[in-house]
């Protein structure tokens, strides 16, 4: 069995593979699964504290995660989310948390249907603020 080519693509798409070989995306989705800080989710989710650290991928339309409560010592938690599909994925606080400028207890989501692969990491900055460290793609925030 010939070794998957793993090498970036010429036409500079970001996929791995080449033209030729493509990693499809269940080959992309077992890479994944066998991290263990990568959770794949088809339904929505409760995050836990335990959580913290880790990546999510949702791979279903319109689903939600729910961010835990949290307290002091829970600062500096990080949470990523991976957007795979072409319909919303929400991210919801807990309590009157908030997460970036959303409203206390609401949060963000990514509707655009043409961002396949959008992807935010949060950081917990204090008892009731998660700030977006770093994104990919249109998160908006709701309140």
């Amino acid at each position: 069995m010939a070794t998957k080519n793993i090498v970036p693509r010429a036409d500079k798409e970001g996929q791995i593979g080449t033209n030729s070989k493509r990693w499809n995306l269940g080959l992309f989705y077992t890479l994944l699964s066998n991290l263990k800080y990568v959770e794949i989710k088809t339904d929505n989710y409760s995050v836990q504290t335990t959580d913290f650290g880790k990546t999510f991928v949702m791979n279903a339309a319109d689903k939600t995660f729910s961010l835990p409560s949290v307290s002091a010592s829970d600062i500096g938690a990080t949470l990523t989310f991976i957007h795979v599909g072409t319909k919303n994925l929400t991210i919801d606080a807990a309590d009157a948390d908030t997460i970036s400028d959303s409203g206390a207890g609401d949060g963000i989501y990514c509707e655009q249907a043409g961002e396949i692969y959008a992807s935010v990491t949060i950081m917990l900055a204090t008892e009731t603020a998660w700030i977006i460290k770093d994104a990919k793609g249109t998160w908006i925030s709701y309140d």
